[in-house]
Protein backbone atom coordinates (compact mmCIF):
# COMPACT_ATOMS: atom_id res chain seq x y z
CA UNK A 1 0.00 0.00 0.00
CA UNK A 2 1.72 3.26 -1.24
CA UNK A 3 -1.03 5.65 -0.41
CA UNK A 4 -0.27 8.69 2.30
CA UNK A 5 -2.45 9.02 5.23
CA UNK A 6 -1.56 11.38 8.36
CA UNK A 7 -3.62 10.38 11.51
CA UNK A 8 -4.93 12.86 13.88
CA UNK A 9 -5.03 11.43 17.59
CA UNK A 10 -6.29 13.77 20.66
CA UNK A 11 -7.34 16.82 19.00
CA UNK A 12 -10.58 18.42 18.83
CA UNK A 13 -12.65 19.18 15.29
CA UNK A 14 -11.66 22.58 14.84
CA UNK A 15 -7.85 21.87 15.30
CA UNK A 16 -7.99 18.95 12.83
CA UNK A 17 -9.39 21.06 10.15
CA UNK A 18 -6.81 23.91 10.67
CA UNK A 19 -4.29 21.31 11.04
CA UNK A 20 -5.24 19.83 7.87
CA UNK A 21 -5.84 22.78 6.02
CA UNK A 22 -1.71 24.02 6.85
CA UNK A 23 -0.96 20.47 6.14
CA UNK A 24 -2.85 20.96 2.47
CA UNK A 25 -1.20 24.22 1.61
CA UNK A 26 2.14 22.63 2.56
CA UNK A 27 2.20 19.32 1.05
CA UNK A 28 3.10 19.08 -2.95
CA UNK A 29 -0.01 16.97 -4.12
CA UNK A 30 -2.73 17.32 -1.05
CA UNK A 31 -5.12 15.61 -3.24
CA UNK A 32 -3.14 12.22 -2.70
CA UNK A 33 -3.07 12.68 0.88
CA UNK A 34 -5.84 11.01 3.31
CA UNK A 35 -6.37 11.99 6.52
CA UNK A 36 -8.22 10.68 9.50
CA UNK A 37 -8.91 11.39 13.01
CA UNK A 38 -9.22 8.56 16.02
CA UNK A 39 -12.84 7.80 16.99
CA UNK A 40 -13.97 5.75 20.17
CA UNK A 41 -14.59 2.86 17.31
CA UNK A 42 -11.57 2.78 15.34
CA UNK A 43 -9.42 3.12 17.61
CA UNK A 44 -10.51 -0.73 18.32
CA UNK A 45 -10.03 -1.90 14.46
CA UNK A 46 -6.49 -2.99 12.81
CA UNK A 47 -4.37 -0.34 11.58
CA UNK A 48 -4.60 -2.35 8.47
CA UNK A 49 -8.28 -2.45 8.48
CA UNK A 50 -8.12 1.41 9.26
CA UNK A 51 -5.98 2.27 6.52
CA UNK A 52 -7.71 0.47 4.47
CA UNK A 53 -10.97 2.16 5.34
CA UNK A 54 -10.06 5.78 5.30
CA UNK A 55 -8.06 5.29 1.80
CA UNK A 56 -11.33 3.81 0.63
CA UNK A 57 -13.12 6.78 1.80
CA UNK A 58 -10.87 8.94 0.30
CA UNK A 59 -10.80 8.02 -2.99
CA UNK A 60 -14.43 7.72 -3.15
CA UNK A 61 -14.55 11.52 -1.71
CA UNK A 62 -12.07 12.70 -4.62
CA UNK A 63 -14.37 11.06 -7.76
CA UNK A 64 -17.05 12.60 -5.95
CA UNK A 65 -15.45 16.21 -5.98
CA UNK A 66 -14.34 15.90 -9.55
CA UNK A 67 -17.90 14.31 -10.64
CA UNK A 68 -19.34 17.87 -8.83
CA UNK A 69 -16.43 19.94 -10.61
CA UNK A 70 -17.09 18.47 -14.42
CA UNK A 71 -20.92 18.52 -13.47
CA UNK A 72 -20.41 23.21 -12.46
CA UNK A 73 -18.30 23.50 -15.74
CA UNK A 74 -20.69 21.65 -18.39
CA UNK A 75 -23.48 24.00 -16.54
CA UNK A 76 -21.05 27.05 -17.32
Amino acid sequence: MSEKLIMFHGFDQDEVLGLMRLLKANIAEPRKVAFCMTTENNLEWKIRDLISDVVEEHAYMLKREDERAAKREAEE
